[in-house]
């Protein structure tokens, strides 16, 4: 025993290590905070496209059109020619209170083209709206409205050549009110003027389509116009009031103006709704 202190006292004064051997188990506990972003963008683009059949069988129509050609070419005024007069076109106190159709013109001038058209077609919807599903189709059975109006006016190659001090006047007072309907005034004191009231009009109370169009068009060109003391007056004083429905009226004091109300209606009562 003492030999062995004595040799394990020597071992350490020499630096001589002794390895040990040992079994550890380790158990850690680890915390970790973590912050997260997200930025996201979202585009989303849909192309949606509805193809509708409907397959008619029609039963009973109504179908308006109406067509208007109006021009004024190679036309020539000249005072040296043609003799104006100083009176007045007057419209007084008139055309008031009435029902319907009402178309008025009125002109002071030369080669003026005025027109009041109406193209009605009316049918009282007696025949009802059915349907059949056939092969995954509606089959419907009723009518149709269409109601089609066309213009066209031109002015072209004209010359108006006034050199007196004459007066044209057109009035229109206390006149054209209280009217129920279509109305179309018409008002002009100068030269080669093309105005227009048009309607068309197409109904049906159980129409499954109802269709309108209008086309209108105007041209004034190479048109020469001298004028000197000359007085052109239109007046429209207290008119053209308290009217219910359609109503065109067109002034002009000038030349060579193309002036057009034009109106197409196609009505229908029908309403349709599918389950």
């Amino acid at each position: 025993m003492k030999k062995l202190s004595i040799l394990v006292a020597l071992l350490l004064l020499v630096g001589v290590t002794v390895p040990a051997l040992a079994d550890v188990d380790l158990y850690v506990d680890i915390k970790k905070d973590k912050d997260v972003e997200v930025n996201e963008f979202i585009s989303i683009y849909k192309d949606i496209d509805f193809n509708v059949e409907v397959f008619l069988w029609t039963k009973e129509g109504a179908e308006a059109k109406s067509f208007v050609n109006q021009k004024n070419e190679l036309n020539f005024v000249d005072p040296n020619f043609f003799c104006d007069k100083n009176d007045p076109t007057i419209i007084w106190n008139s055309i008031n209170d009435n029902s319907g159709i009402v178309g008025v013109n009125q002109a002071t001038g030369n080669m003026n083209n005025q027109g009041n058209v109406v193209s009605l077609a009316i049918t009282d919807g007696a025949t009802k709206v059915d349907s059949d599903f056939v092969d995954g189709h509606y089959f419907f059975k009723g009518g149709f409205a269409e109601a089609q109006a066309s213009a066209d006016q031109r002015n072209k190659l004209n010359l108006v050549y006034e050199d007196r001090s004459d007066l044209k006047l057109d009035l229109i007072k206390d006149s054209i009110n209280h009217n129920k309907g279509i109305v179309g005034v018409n008002q002009s004191v100068g030269n080669m003027n093309n105005q227009l009231n048009q309607v068309a009009l197409a109904a049906n109370g159980y129409a499954l389509v109802a269709l309108a169009e209008t086309d209108l068009g105007q041209l004034n060109a190479v048109n020469v116009v001298e004028t000197s003391y000359g007085f052109k007056i239109d007046t429209i004083c207290n008119s053209i009031n308290y009217n219910k429905g359609i109503v065109g009226v067109n002034q002009s004091a000038g030349n060579m103006n193309n002036q057009a109300n034009v109106v197409s209606i196609a009505a229908t009562g029908f309403q349709l709704g599918i389950k």
